[in-house]
C-alpha cells in the first residue's frame, strides 16, 4: 500500500527541521574557555570546579560552518546537521523530439541527520522538487563498530558506484542509461554493512522488501538480498561488485527502458504476467584515476527467469545488460577520487572569486555506454523497440566552491531501430539533447 498522506508528512518534516535550527542551543562562545583559565589562575575556582564546569560544557552544542552547518558536542558524542540541496535544470531537444525543451526545478531537498550518544546515527530527508513531496532518505544506523555496522530504514539498495554516489556528485547530470534500467533505487530493509583498514575495504549486505521507496508496508512475503563489496588498495583505484536477488509477484505488466527523456521508450516489452518471477541484478565496478585524470566504468545485468508472455502463454527468461565508462579531465588540477566505495565532495584547489581572481575547478568529461536488451522481449501492438542503445556524452563542470556548481551537457543516442514514442513527435533511431544544471547544496 503506498503511502497516500504526502501532505502529513511534508509537514511533519519540515516541523522538524524547524524545531531543531529554532530550539538547538547558541553557537558556542569560545571565549568561555578563556574565562575559565582566568579565574583558575586568580584563585576564584580551584582545578575541580573548573574541570567540573567545562565537563558541563561537554554537553552543549557547538555550532560550526565547514560545507553545512553543523552543531556538535564538546565530547562529540552528538551531533545535528541541518542541509540540503537546490537542482535548477535546462533540457533542451531538438524541435522533433517529443519532449519539449523546459526549464524546471528538478530537486529541492531539505534533510537533518546526526548522531546521538555516539553510536546511534539518523537521516531525514525529503523532496520537493518536479511539484509534489516525496520522502527519500529516512533511517536509524548503529555504529557501534565501524567494521560491522546496522542500519534500518528506507535507503539506497546496494548495487552499482553510480547509483549509491549521491546526486550532488555524479560526473553528469543524469546518470547512465543501464544504471536508470537495472539499478534499484530506495526500498525500506535493514542492512549489516561495515568497512575495514581505513576504509580500504569494505561490504553491504541487506534484506529489502523489493517493492520500492514510500510503499508502507512488504505487498507479498518475498525479499531482495542485496550484497556489494568493494576494495581501494590506494587512492587512484576502486573495485566493487554487487548482486540482488529476489522473487517478484507483480501481476499483469511490461517493462519499458526510456531514452534521456521519459517521453521516449527505447523499448517497451511484451505484456507479461509478473506473478511468479525471479530478478537476479549483478554489477561490477572500475574507477582508476592518474592525477586530475580518471576513468570510471561498470557492468550491469538483470536476469528475469519464469517470465510469462501473455501473448504466448509460456515462462521464458530474459536479460537487459549494458556497459558505461565516464572520463574526467580536471584543467585546472584538481583530484577526484571515490572514498569509503562512492564517490564524494570535491574541494576546489581555489574557489570562484571576482574580487581575488579565483577561478573555481573546471573539470572536461566524456562518456559512453551502451544497453542491450534481449530481442525476443520487444514486441507491443506489432511495435518493435531498439534491442540495443549506444550513448554518446561530452560536458563540462564548473565548480565554484565545495557547494556550488555549473554543469552543461551534450548527448547523443543511436538506436538499432525506431524508437517508440508516447507523445506526438517525429519515430527516429537517434536523440539529440542538451543538459544544464545549477546544483547548490547546503
Amino acid at each position: 500500500m503506498e503511502l497516500k498522506n504526502n501532505k502529513i508528512i511534508s509537514t511533519a518534516f519540515i516541523t522538524l527541521l524547524f524545531f531543531i535550527m529554532a530550539y538547538s542551543p547558541p553557537f558556542y562562545n569560545a571565549e568561555a574557555d578563556e574565562l575559565l583559565d582566568i579565574l583558575k589562575a586568580k584563585g576564584l575556582l580551584t582545578e575541580g570546579e573548573a574541570a567540573n564546569l567545562e565537563k558541563g560544557g561537554d554537553q552543549k552544542l557547538k555550532g560550526k560552518f565547514k560545507d553545512g552547518f553543523k552543531w556538535e558536542s564538546g565530547d562529540k558524542a552528538s551531533s545535528i546537521q541541518i542541509g540540503g540541496r537546490v537542482h535548477g535544470d535546462v533540457d533542451i531537444f531538438e524541435t522533433s523530439h517529443a519532449k519539449p525543451s523546459t526549464i524546471y526545478l528538478r530537486r529541492a531537498r531539505l534533510e537533518a541527520g546526526g548522531r546521538f550518544y555516539e553510536y546511534y546515527e539518523f537521516k531525514v530527508q525529503g523532496d520537493y522538487g518536479e511539484g509534489a513531496f516525496s520522502a527519500k532518505d529516512l533511517f536509524i544506523n548503529m555504529n557501534y563498530d565501524e567494521r560491522l555496522q546496522l542500519k534500518v530504514g528506507q535507503y539506497k539498495e546496494p548495487l552499482a558506484l553510480e547509483q549509491i554516489t549521491s546526486t550532488k556528485y555524479i560526473d553528469f547530470k543524469e546518470r547512465s542509461l543501464i544504471g536508470g534500467r537495472i539499478a534499484p533505487d530506495r526500498d525500506i530493509g535493514i542492512m549489516l554493512h561495515g568497512h575495514f583498514a581505513e576504509k580500504t575495504l569494505g561490504y553491504q549486505l541487506g534484506v529489502f522488501n523489493g517493492n520500492g521507496s514510500n510503499v508502507k508496508e512488504d505487498t507479498d512475503g518475498d525479499k531482495d538480498i542485496a550484497m556489494r563489496v568493494w576494495y581501494e588498495p590506494f587512492k587512484d583505484l576502486h573495485l566493487g561488485g554487487a548482486f540482488t536477488w529476489g522473487h517478484l509477484s507483480r501481476g499483469l505488466t511490461d517493462y519499458k527502458q526510456s531514452g534521456s527523456s521519459s517521453n521516449v521508450l527505447a523499448f517497451d516489452s511484451a505484456k507479461v504476467n509478473g506473478a511468479n518471477m525471479d530478478l537476479l541484478r549483478t554489477g561490477a565496478e572500475l574507477s582508476y584515476g592518474i592525477g586530475p585524470a580518471r576513468i570510471t566504468s561498470e557492468y550491469m545485468r538483470a536476469d528475469y527467469g519464469n517470465v510469462n508472455v501473455v501473448s504466448t502463454g509460456t515462462p521464458n527468461d530474459f536479460f537487459v545488460q549494458g556497459v558505461y565508462a565516464n572520463a574526467s579531465w580536471f584543467l585546472t588540477g584538481e583530484e577526484k577520487r571515490p572514498k569509503g566505495g562512492e564517490f564524494g565532495k570535491l574541494h576546489p584547489n581555489q574557489n570562484f572569486n571576482l574580487k581575488t581572481g579565483g577561478l573555481g575547478a573546471w573539470e572536461l568529461l566524456a562518456g559512453y555506454e551502451w544497453v542491450d536488451v534481449d530481442r525476443d522481449w520487444l514486441n507491443v501492438a506489432g511495435l518493435s523497440g531498439a534491442d540495443r542503445t549506444d550513448s554518446y556524452k561530452a560536458g563540462i563542470n564548473w565548480y565554484h566552491n565545495p557547494l556550488f556548481r555549473v554543469m552543461l551537457d551534450y548527448v547523443y543516442n543511436d538506436y538499432s531501430a525506431d524508437i517508440v514514442k508516447q507523445d506526438v513527435g517525429a519515430k527516429k533511431d537517434y536523440e539529440h539533447q542538451v543538459w544544464m544544471r545549477f546544483s547548490l547544496e547546503f
